[in-house]
């Protein structure tokens, strides 16, 4: 309530400025643990933890992960269209794996203290989800997508041409106060903003560096801290780890494309029809979490068929 009240009473330009400091000092606050973190592996200071792989996988189909705690049989409907997109184009090219808290143990072993920060919720379900989706990759490699990944067609040859892939931040997007508008803790171009890079949609080759020591890091700071230092801990640590190593990055692919579809669910995206934006990519990052999100999918896509 105080938010909107303080920002009622003050110019948009100014109170946007405002936020992005108070945005930018909260991450900066992490950065030297982080960073100390990055140096320490880079240094060859931390365990490499050895993933053990349940199943062997033959070679002749990539891996699409999927993860959905509770199971598949009663997600949101959003979650359900998604799926379907999933199942609808990625099928028969791709071995499609869909993974939930009962049958994760078939395919990759979890160290007892991880089940157990898990379990009395130190770690939560959401930071987890980044622990296993790069547990998965770096062990089996393949092709993780969030449960609200729609695609509306073909999955694109550029997200698997690397050993690595992630959308990330472009500098020369060319609507950055546009998107800095809509979600300003994940949006931002200012040289010492740290969250840069769609978690949602991660490619890797089998024993990928990146996710290997990212997967290190990972149990080092959480077999040593009970409080996550930012909601963003994953994207952060990217961030300063690649900075380092940016050699082993793909090129940048602009992480506003995928999230174009769901700002038109969310109420418009001013810069193209839903039509071009099916025609610009196939791949849509979405969220579950709007009640109505659904069925203005469905309107939307039902508009254009």
């Amino acid at each position: 309530m105080w938010k909107k009240i303080i920002k009622s009473l003050i110019p948009d330009m100014f109170f946007s400025f405002v936020r992005k400091r108070i945005i930018i000092a909260k991450q900066r606050k992490v950065v030297p643990l982080l960073s100390t973190l990055v140096e320490d592996c880079d240094s060859g200071k931390l365990e490499k933890p050895a993933v053990k792989a349940l199943k062997t996988f033959s070679d002749d189909k990539i891996i699409i992960w999927q993860y959905w705690a509770q199971g598949f049989d009663n997600v949101p409907p959003m979650v359900r269209i998604c799926m379907e997109s999933v199942d609808r184009w990625a099928s028969p090219d791709y071995c499609i794996i869909r993974l939930n808290d009962n049958n994760l143990g078939d395919y990759i072993e979890f160290p007892n203290w991880l089940k157990e920060r898990v379990h009395d919720k130190i770690i939560s379900l959401a930071h987890f989800s980044d622990i296993l989706r790069c547990m998965l990759l770096s062990t089996y490699g393949g092709l993780w997508l969030d449960a609200c990944t729609l695609l509306t067609g073909k999955l694109p040859d550029m997200l698997v041409k690397y050993d690595f892939f992630a959308y990330q931040r472009d500098p020369s997007e060319p609507h950055k106060k546009y998107w800095e508008s809509t979600f300003a803790y994940y949006w931002g171009w200012d040289k010492n903003f740290r969250v840069n890079m769609l978690a949602g949609i991660l490619y890797a080759r089998r024993g990928n560096k990146i996710l290997s020591d990212i997967v290190a890091m990972f149990f080092d700071y959480w077999q040593k801290n009970d409080k996550m230092p930012d909601y963003f801990f994953f994207q952060i640590l990217f961030d300063l780890y690649i900075q380092r190593h940016k050699e082993l990055n793909c090129l940048v692919y602009n992480d506003s494309v995928p999230h174009m579809l769901r700002q038109v669910i969310n109420g418009g995206y001013p810069y193209m029809s839903v039509k071009e934006i099916l025609n610009t990519t196939t791949v849509h990052s979405l969220n579950y979490k709007n009640p109505k999100a659904a069925s203005r999918l469905c309107a939307l896509l039902s508009d254009i068929s």
